[in-house]
């Protein structure tokens, strides 16, 4: 089972247009909670079903947990990405600067990155 994550062109767009005015501040910021809201929501249907194929797949305990071992360890590093992808929302949304807002632009764009190196997302 694949789960729907929005195609990255799309997720990219959604936080492109970062500009001053308030109303497009709002937009890019809303956007932002989109796409990361999406991101995390299909990251969580792939990461179960992910595990259980680890496990069905293991021919012995040991070769299973180091499997899913390996395999949290990665999960761990797009957890924190996405953890920091919502920080940067709080920010911008408090934060009234480009800078701001450049760093919400990064921060979705390291999450977008790590879906695609679990082949979510689109183009990898």
């Amino acid at each position: 089972m694949r789960a729907y994550v929005p195609k990255v062109s799309i997720l990219i767009l959604l936080v492109a247009g970062l500009a001053c005015g308030a109303s497009q501040r709002e937009a890019t910021i809303s956007a932002a909670v989109t796409a990361v809201n999406a991101s995390r929501d299909a990251f969580a249907v792939y990461d179960s079903a992910e595990q259980a194929k680890i496990v069905a797949a293991a021919t012995s305990l040991a070769e299973g947990q180091a499997a899913l071992i390996k395999y949290r360890a990665d999960r761990v590093k797009t957890e924190k990405l996405i953890g920091n992808a919502y920080r940067a929302i709080a920010i911008a949304s408090t934060v009234n600067d480009q800078p701001s807002l450049d760093g919400l632009k990064a921060a979705v764009e390291l999450v977008i990155d790590a879906l695609k190196s679990f082949n979510l997302g689109g183009d990898k």
